[in-house]
């Protein structure tokens, strides 16, 4: 991952666009968020090769908005099935157990991290609550 950041920084400053520069930091985190969660799922037992995990990672703040600037921590927003739901299945232990292996492999690759798990009716609810909410998560 270092290696990555670095070659992404000597395109920057050999001449690159701050923008460009951004943009591929976002992707790099991008691939390497999807790749975790990929692999927690399936480990973890929530999902197999042909199914959708009951779970999704959102970027959100300067990382949703792909400006992703060095220094800066991901912010990422864990999409729960309704609690309801979640417990009826069973699978609320194994998805805290994948977010729990992704947040702690990224902060081993070295990424600085802020995420929440949240359901879309608690989404919904903070959002009524405060809307500032809304200029935070996006």
């Amino acid at each position: 991952m270092a290696q990555a950041h670095d070659i992404l920084r000597e395109r920057f400053e050999a001449g690159g666009s701050a923008e460009d520069y951004l943009y591929d930091r976002t992707k790099l985190a991008d691939s390497t968020v999807v790749g975790l969660v990929h692999i927690a799922s399936i480990s973890n037992g929530i999902r197999d090769r042909s199914t959708v995990a009951p779970l999704a990672a959102i970027a959100v703040g300067g990382y949703g908005r792909g400006e992703l600037a060095p220094g800066s921590d991901l912010d990422l927003l864990f999409l729960l099935p309704e609690g309801n739901q979640a417990c009826a299945r069973g699978v609320a232990p194994t998805i805290k157990a994948c977010i729990s292996a992704v947040v702690a492999s990224l902060w081993d690759l070295g990424f600085e991290l802020d995420h929440a798990a949240r359901s879309p009716s608690e989404c919904l609810e903070l959002a009524s609550d405060d809307a500032a909410f809304l200029a935070r998560s996006g």
